[in-house]
C-alpha cells in the first residue's frame, strides 16, 4: 500500500499575465501589437510545458521506479511507518532532481535566441538602456479622450451597462461572453454560437451591432460610443467634442 498523498504526481499550468486594454482607444497598430504580444508569451509558455513534459519522461525512463522497500519494527504501524519514511525519501530525492533539470531546461531556454526574443519593435520598449526591449509600449493604446464614455453595451440582465471599450468589437465580445452559452475564450466558439464581431447598424459611425451566430440562442444587441455630460460626438470615430 502506497503511503498518503501522491507519489510523483503534478498538474501542469501556464497562466499569461492579461494586457488590459480597458479605457484605451483600441487603433488598428493597437490591436495588432495585443495580438502579437500574446501570441508570442503563449508560444513561449507552451515551450516551457513541453520542456516540462519531455524532461520528466526522459528522467524516469532512465531512472525506472524499482527500488524494494522494507520497514521493520514491534508493531505493524511501526513498521508501516519506517516503510513511508523510506518511501517519502527516495520520492523526495527524485522530486529534487527532476526540479534542478527543469531549472536547467528553462535557463537553457532563456538564453536561447528563441526563448530571449522579444516580440517584434515597436512593440516593446528598453526603459532600461541595456538595449534589449523590457515592457509594452503602451503610447500604441493612447488613452480614450477624458470625455468620452467609450463604446457601451449591455453587461448582463438587469446589470445595467459596461462601457469604456476602445473598439465596437471589444464591447461586442464581452457581450458575447456574457449572453452566449458556455464561453470559450480561446476559440470564441460555443456550444452552436460563434463570435464574428461588430458592424454598422446605422449611418452614424458611433452605432453598431454586435454579430454571432446562437442557434435557438439569445440575440445580439447594439453597442453605442457615448460621450460624457457636457461633450457630443464628433465627425471623427472615436472623438467627444464640446456641446455647443
Amino acid at each position: 500500500m502506497p503511503p498518503p498523498g501522491d507519489w510523483m504526481n503534478a498538474k501542469i499550468d501556464s497562466r499569461m499575465l492579461k494586457w488590459d486594454t480597458s479605457g484605451r482607444f483600441l487603433s488598428p497598430d493597437c490591436l495588432n501589437a495585443k495580438q502579437v504580444y500574446e501570441e508570442n508569451v503563449k508560444v513561449h509558455e507552451e515551450r516551457h510545458i513541453k520542456d516540462i513534459v519531455d524532461v520528466t519522461n526522459e528522467y524516469f525512463n532512465n531512472n525506472p521506479n524499482s527500488v524494494e522497500f522494507a520497514g521493520c519494527g514491534a508493531s505493524e504501524d511501526e513498521a508501516r511507518g519506517k516503510l513511508y519514511s523510506f518511501v517519502r525519501a527516495e520520492r523526495d530525492r527524485h522530486r529534487e532532481r527532476v526540479a534542478e533539470l527543469l531549472v536547467e531546461a528553462s535557463k537553457s531556454f532563456h538564453q536561447s535566441p528563441e526563448g530571449e526574443a522579444p516580440p517584434p519593435a515597436p512593440f516593446l520598449e528598453d526603459t532600461n538602456g541595456d538595449g534589449k526591449p523590457d515592457r509594452v509600449d503602451c503610447s500604441l493604446c493612447p488613452a480614450l479622450p477624458a470625455s468620452s464614455r467609450g463604446w457601451c453595451t449591455i453587461n448582463g440582465p438587469h446589470k445595467g451597462e459596461k462601457c469604456r471599450f476602445g473598439t465596437s468589437t471589444e464591447a461586442c465580445r464581452h457581450q458575447f461572453k456574457i449572453y452566449a452559452p458556455k464561453d470559450n475564450p480561446d476559440t470564441e466558439q460555443n456550444e452552436g454560437a460563434t463570435f464574428i464581431g461588430a458592424g454598422p447598424s446605422g449611418p452614424e459611425w458611433y452605432n453598431n451591432i454586435c454579430i454571432w451566430t446562437a442557434p435557438g440562442g439569445i440575440r445580439p444587441a447594439p453597442v453605442e460610443f457615448r460621450c460624457k455630460e457636457g461633450s457630443t460626438r464628433g465627425a471623427t470615430p472615436g472623438t467627444c467634442e464640446p456641446s455647443p
